[in-house]
């Protein structure tokens, strides 16, 4: 699993769910890393997670981590969320976190509750 979650790829193994049409380069802010992302690739899945202060989640999965995610992933799947988050202030060079991200510490993920194929959303 990769430190931070990575635009247009899987939550949890980082491999690429979507055609990447152009990256970041060396001298921007995510060298390498995807800034414009197209279509999803077969079996891409939002997996909406119920978060254990009610609110709701959506991240994106391969079609095999979504085959085979448990509630054992849970915990390092919010570890990396945290770390996502904290990342993206760093680069914005926020020294104070806001309050919603503070809370973020006592929460998780509960239980899954939806999943989609990414291509068939907004077919509906």
């Amino acid at each position: 699993m990769s430190e931070h979650k990575i635009a247009g790829h899987c939550t949890l193994c980082h491999c690429e769910c979507f055609n990447i049409i152009e990256r970041y380069s060396s001298d921007e802010r995510r060298p390498g890393e995807p800034k414009r992302i197209g279509l999803p690739h077969e079996g891409t899945t939002r997996i909406t997670f119920l978060l254990l202060d009610g609110t709701r989640m959506d991240l994106t999965f391969c079609a095999e981590c979504a085959d085979n995610i448990t509630v054992d992933d849970y915990t390092s799947i919010w570890q990396k969320v945290i770390r996502s988050w904290t990342r993206e202030f760093e680069e914005k060079g926020t020294p104070d976190r806001p309050e919603w991200f503070n809370k973020q510490f006592e929460n998780g993920m509960l239980s899954e509750m939806d999943r989609v194929l990414v291509k068939d959303l907004g077919n509906g």
